[in-house]
């Protein structure tokens, strides 16, 4: 943007140059065609001597003035092109610098209710929540309002300043955090788990085959062979008789 902006200023002020040294040999011409009228109705020896100035003699004269003139002040050139900068910059319309500059809310986000799932709903820091008098135990009124304006504006502001501090760093790691939880638990674990599981169903059914054809008929038959022993236990007490 600012070579455009120097080249357009160098290209302008050679044009503005190269008109100036065509008004100056045209001034020089209409010098010199009346002197030469003069000369030729009154021609002396003296005036024959006197060479008259020509246009051979002007030409660099004019030369050596063009190139002192050529050569471009810098602090033209920047104060130049400061202004076409500044101009640029004027131009542009501060309301849409400010509406680039608003936050755009985000469609589906809640920004009046924060916690609409009540995750912190044991999480209570406002001044009622935490600090109370109960009757018999009152302070000034000053000293009340003082502390509750204090308690307020402090937990706001360090909240404020610590969430504009860490929270977009604390909110990417746990944005990376769960992006590796989600993946190992997406790509890792439940499949180890179903594959576990459909192991399992096949282990169970052969398992079940085993105890069902030889462990269930063999405690079965034991069962029945302890089944009909039958015990009787009989005390005898004696009683002694003391004299």
């Amino acid at each position: 943007m600012l070579s455009k902006a120097y080249y357009y200023y160098d290209l302008n002020l050679h044009r503005s140059r190269t008109l100036e040294t065509e008004t100056l040999r045209n001034r020089t011409k209409l010098q010199i065609l009346p002197n030469s009228k003069q000369s030729t109705t009154t021609m002396t020896n003296d005036a024959k001597m006197t060479p008259t100035p020509s246009s051979a003699s002007i030409q660099p004269s004019l030369q050596q003035e063009t190139q002192t003139e050529s050569k471009p002040n810098i602090k033209d050139k920047f104060s130049n092109l400061t202004g076409t900068i500044g101009d640029k910059f004027k131009g542009i319309e501060t309301d849409k610098l400010k509406e680039n500059m608003r936050h755009q809310k985000v469609d589906g986000l809640e920004y009046v209710d924060r916690d609409p799932t009540n995750i912190h709903r044991d999480l209570k820091v406002n001044f009622k929540d935490v600090i109370a008098e109960p009757d018999g135990v009152h302070s000034f009124s000053t000293v009340w309002g003082t502390s509750y304006k204090t308690y307020s504006v402090s937990k706001y502001w360090c909240y404020r300043l610590l969430t504009a501090v860490l929270g977009i760093p604390f909110a990417l790691f746990w944005g990376l955090y769960f992006a590796f939880l989600a993946f190992l638990n997406v790509w890792c674990v439940v499949p180890f788990v179903k594959c576990f599981v459909i192991q399992m169903k096949f282990i169970s059914q052969v398992w079940g085959l085993l105890v069902n054809t030889f462990l269930d008929p063999f405690f079965e038959s034991i069962g029945k062979v302890f089944a009909n022993i039958r015990m009787q236990i009989t005390v005898n007490q004696t009683h002694s008789n003391s004299n």
